[in-house]
């Protein structure tokens, strides 16, 4: 199993003071529950965009992931160059192509049920 140590996306979710993780998280699906949250957060209460982020990461289909999201995964563990080694780069596009085959990649709890909201709403 791929484990990197993508800090970026950890330290953007402890920045939004409202969402934890909790246990070891999975870099890839970190990096597309940050997208997805920050999408459900303009229209919806923490908690309540939290919910939908975990519920479209868990619902979201390898064709899903290929169409809206591969490139900007791509391009985000792109940036990462300078912080990390080339070979994660590489290994983090072989299991983008892996996952992208998949029925449903994020189906499993262990992607999506370790980000918590805390406190109020």
């Amino acid at each position: 199993m791929f484990t990197a140590n993508c800090t970026q996306q950890r330290k953007q979710l402890r920045n939004i003071k409202a969402v934890s993780i909790l246990g070891d998280v999975d870099d890839l699906a970190t990096a597309l529950f940050c997208i997805l949250y920050d999408r459900e957060k303009q229209h919806n209460s923490r908690s309540e965009a939290l919910r939908k982020a975990q519920v479209k990461l868990r619902n979201l289909t390898g064709d899903e992931l290929s169409g809206r999201y591969k490139r900007q995964l791509e391009d985000y563990f792109e940036q990462q160059k300078g912080e990390q080694q080339a070979e994660l780069i590489k290994n983090v596009g072989l299991r983008l192509d892996l996952l992208c085959r998949e029925t449903l990649p994020f189906v499993s709890p262990h992607y999506w049920a370790g980000f918590v909201s805390q406190g109020l709403a």
